[in-house]
């Protein structure tokens, strides 16, 4: 059985089940997409930028494709090298492009039993395991399962179950992170107005017992 998310002081949970810090978890009930800041999603796709997976962030466990649009959680036949950018235990990666200003929107099909999805600070940890929580780190959606989260602080966030392609959108000086389900052009879910201090912020993803592949752009 899987926990996610806590009201703990250190709320480090692994999809595993473990609760480092020993208290029971529970959700907040699910919130719509209400924000003021929310786009509809024709507007959003207007900012579409073409992503791609960068190989020097990918952790073990992952295949990817050669045009660098699809990681699938699998033993790669070569072992990837050591680096200091690298996700050197789970299996997370980054996208190849970062972004310090302007706003962008890209898409990415996950489907299998755990994922995340999201923005990611350059300074994400990437050494040792990945602890799925609400962070100053990363403004994610998480599915394990048949739960499905958003890494909102102080605890998680439960949203509609998600499977297929999602629509991912940053403002980088508003500080607004949105999601969409691009099946029915529907919001379902943007993060309170975050503040990414100047640092570079990437696309985000983790692929355990799944597949994610990035759409192309247009």
């Amino acid at each position: 059985m899987v926990i996610f998310a806590h009201n703990n002081p250190s709320g480090e949970i692994w999809p595993g089940g473990e609760d480092t810090a020993g208290t029971m978890a529970f959700f907040l009930k699910p919130r719509p997409c209400t924000w003021d800041l929310a786009l509809d999603y024709h507007t959003a796709k207007q900012f579409e930028v073409d992503v791609t997976l960068d190989p020097a962030t990918v952790g073990p466990e992952v295949i990817l494709s050669e045009d660098l649009k699809k990681a699938t959680w699998g033993r790669p036949q070569r072992r990837w090298p050591e680096g200091p950018g690298r996700f050197d235990t789970d299996p997370c990666m980054l996208g190849s492009e970062g972004f310090t200003s302007g706003r962008h929107y890209w898409e990415v099909e996950a489907n299998g039993r755990f994922w995340a999805v999201g923005v990611a600070r350059e300074s994400v940890q990437r050494k040792g395991r990945v602890l799925f929580k609400p962070s100053a780190e990363i403004w994610g959606l998480q599915k394990y399962d048949e739960l499905c989260v958003a890494l909102t602080a102080p605890s998680n966030t439960s949203i509609p179950l998600l499977n297929g392609e999602i629509g991912v959108y940053l403002d980088y000086e508003v500080g607004q992170v949105s999601f969409y389900a691009v099946g029915s052009r529907q919001c379902i879910f943007t993060f309170p107005v975050a503040s990414f201090s100047g640092e570079k912020v990437f696309p985000y993803f983790c692929v355990l017992l799944s597949t994610i592949k990035l759409s192309p752009k247009g």
